[in-house]
């Protein structure tokens, strides 16, 4: 089989990573991985296998060590936006999240993924979300009302893709939401399924699954459509 092209990276340097040569093809996958070393500190290196991809878009700068030391000295793990950057981050890259097949493990477009530094490190995601009006949306709405939203829901969480919204606009900008017309008015579909009391996740399933857009807002659960 021929060899696919790829950028050769030895000796390049990324974050903490150093890349010494090409490491071997992870089963079928035809994407470049790389063996690096990690400058964990002054006197500890760390040997590790990055993609290509990930290194050169800015996802790996470490072994893992910048995100562990980051935990460590910044003394803010209990604080609320700690807790946000560590939801966003399990949604991302842990598969045991309920979250995960919506974000990092979804099949319908690109995975999203935590960009500009974010997914070794929380401090420039604390800046950076502080410096987009954190602190006056929570005086406005209050802070159980106040989240963190992607502009484009189908872009990841860097810089410039996020802003601050209250949970009524966050669930309207969900990329499940369609717009539907009933009686001549036109709602988004959380909207509905909040007039209808029924769970959006049912109802986006239901619409999904080629029930009509009333049936899956007004047949009880556990009913099957017409």
């Amino acid at each position: 089989m021929a060899a696919h092209n790829f950028k050769d990276l030895t000796g390049q340097t990324f974050g903490k990573l150093t890349v010494i040569n090409r490491a071997p093809n992870k089963g079928k996958s035809r994407v470049a991985y790389w063996n690096c070393i990690c400058q964990c500190d002054e006197n500890t290196t760390t040997e590790c296998i990055v993609s290509g991809e990930r290194l050169r878009n800015g996802e790996t700068r470490s072994c893992g060590c910048l995100r562990n030391k980051d935990k460590i000295i910044h003394g803010e793990s209990k604080s609320r936006l700690h807790n946000i950057w560590c939801d966003i981050y399990k949604r991302c890259y842990d598969p045991n999240s309920h979250a995960y097949h919506n974000y990092g493990g979804r099949t319908e477009g690109d995975p999203i993924e935590m960009r500009s530094g974010w997914k070794d490190e929380y401090i420039p995601f604390r800046d950076y979300v502080l410096s987009i009006g954190y602190e006056d949306h929570v005086k406005a709405h209050g802070e159980l009302n106040t989240t963190l939203d992607r502009i484009d829901v189908n872009g990841h969480y860097e810089v410039g893709n996020v802003k601050w919204s209250t949970k009524a606009e966050q669930a309207r900008n969900m990329r499940t939401n369609i717009n539907i017309e009933i009686n001549g008015e036109t709602k988004c579909l959380s909207e509905w399924c909040r007039i209808y009391n029924i769970k959006l996740h049912t109802a986006y399933m239901r619409i999904k699954r080629g029930w009509t857009q009333i049936d899956a807002l007004t047949i009880p659960v556990g009913s099957k459509s017409k």
